[in-house]
């Protein structure tokens, strides 16, 4: 399958009765002793309904061996569904270091042989340099598995202390000297990182708390942290972020929308969740069954993500996200940061990333990024959960703008003067006569790349010490 445009529809779930807040090394324990059995079956029966793959995260085999789960979870494998595991043990396997990386993946995979499964993928709320170091000093032949990454490539001290920081956003290849980084081009590509959750990149830029805005039915109903007030309400929201993430398929030839919900909330909590998760898998088996024009919709297991994702890309692809206001609540909301609440109704906002940087844009902000973080800055060797530093841009000055669209196309041209060299310096020109179907026919002088979105033209300039000049010229379409 080589679509032009390919939209994958993912959930992940992790099972157990442990569940770890933050590196295996360092985090926080959480025990749960309701009954197992009935929250994986009842997750599963609702996927089902709506023919959604479930991606298993495994990370106490010992127990689901007692438990009587592994077969049931093996079955669920052969009928589509993905297995991965995690380096977050709760239990302390004899005669092996949890600190040791490659003891504990030996371990893991001789406890997954014994059970008659190789793993799809490795999973963690974190992954240092040195996991990824130590993956490399295991045979690929028998570690191919241990390649697949997914988690949380977000900077996140325990729970509540999640933050932006220039994370990566949509599947990426990371730097071995630098986890959340793409590796350039150049470098070798031999992991893929999948971001175990969607959020939501409008509130996030404003402010919002990244867990509380995301589609994880229990954090967004997280009211101690701006969640919703109920579940139908959280529900509404889901949707709509669903909604809005697959529309960025028009900007981008691959996109992944993942849904996580941990088992361990349907141990703790009624059928409430039942509501929530029937409700956005719903609306997965709706957008698959009429996709748009040009593109391919399919709900799939990680591991189908892995692969189709290696297929279509080399190397970390541009990616561009064109994201709205999807909160409709006014006034004070009880945990969420007060300039969240005091945000400018109906923003739009724009997320650019490559291999190099990442920028975020909120129309009421202007043309320069409000987040710029550059990728290329931290030195190899440092703690990668360190949060990345803001770029500042020095001073610039637009000394000349010129737009024209009075015929058949689009043509803007612009003179800025730097006080000093910039480097590469993106900008959004939310005024811009575009409306995001123009195809880019020429550029000129600094500009490196130009994009344009309905309700702006992105900009990725090359600007020096003193005076740069731009022009991009772009063909409407016909009719």
């Amino acid at each position: 399958m080589n679509p032009d445009r390919l939209l994958l529809l993912s959930f992940t779930c992790p099972v157990s009765r442990f569940t770890y807040a933050g590196h295996p090394s360092r985090g926080t324990l959480y025990e749960h002793t309701n009954d197992l059995h009935d929250a994986v079956r009842r997750i599963a029966r609702i996927a089902d309904r709506h023919g959604q793959p479930v991606s298993w995260v495994i990370n106490d085999q010992e127990y689901l061996n007692r438990e009587g789960l592994m077969p049931w979870l093996l079955e669920r494998r052969e009928r589509g569904d993905s297995l991965l595991v995690t380096m977050e043990l709760t239990t302390s396997p004899p005669d092996v270091d949890k600190r040791d990386t490659v003891a504990v993946l030996r371990w893991i995979a001789e406890q997954a042989a014994r059970a008659g499964f190789t793993p799809d993928g490795l999973w963690s709320l974190k992954f240092y340099e040195s996991d990824l170091e130590a993956i490399l000093q295991l045979p690929a032949a028998g570690f191919g598995w241990t390649r697949n990454l997914a988690g949380s490539c977000w900077h996140q001290e325990g729970i509540d202390d999640s933050t932006w920081l220039g994370c990566p956003y949509n599947p990426y290849y990371p730097a071995v000297w630098n986890s959340k980084a793409p590796a350039s081009p150049e470098e070798q590509q031999p992991f893929l990182m999948l971001e175990w959750l969607t959020r939501d990149i409008n509130a996030i830029l404003h402010g919002g708390f990244p867990a509380t805005f995301s589609l994880d039915p229990a954090d967004s109903n997280r009211k101690d942290a701006g969640g919703f007030a109920c579940e139908a309400d959280a529900l509404r929201y889901s949707l709509a972020l669903i909604d809005e993430t697959a529309r960025q398929i028009a900007f981008n030839s691959t996109v992944v929308v993942n849904i996580n919900e941990e088992a361990r909330h349907y141990q703790t909590e009624g059928h409430d969740k039942d509501f929530m998760l029937d409700g956005m898998f719903r609306r997965f088996a709706e957008i698959a069954a009429d996709p748009p024009p040009g593109v391919t919709v399919r709900q799939a297991a990680c591991r189908d993500v892995w692969r189709e994702f290696r297929q279509r890309h080399p190397c970390t692809p541009r990616t561009l996200w064109l994201a709205r206001d999807l909160d409709w609540r006014e006034g004070d909301i009880p945990g969420a940061d007060p300039a969240y609440a005091n945000r400018p109704r109906g923003d739009l906002a724009l997320l650019y990333q490559d291999v190099s940087l990442q920028a975020g844009f909120l129309r009421s902000r202007g043309p320069l990024p409000v987040e710029m973080f550059d990728y290329t800055a931290r030195v190899p060797g440092s703690d990668s959960n360190d949060p990345y530093p803001q770029r500042c841009l020095p001073p610039l000055q637009l000394r000349a703008r010129e737009m024209d669209a009075s015929r058949g196309e689009v043509s803007v041209r612009l003179v800025i003067h730097a006080a000093e060299e910039v480097g590469l310096c993106p900008i959004v020109l939310w005024d811009a006569p575009v409306r995001g179907d123009e195809q880019v026919i020429a550029t000129e002088g600094c500009i490196r790349s130009a994009h344009p979105v309905p309700g702006g033209l992105f900009l990725l300039l090359q600007l020096i010490s003193g005076t740069n000049e731009a022009m991009v010229r772009l063909q409407k379409p016909s009719g």
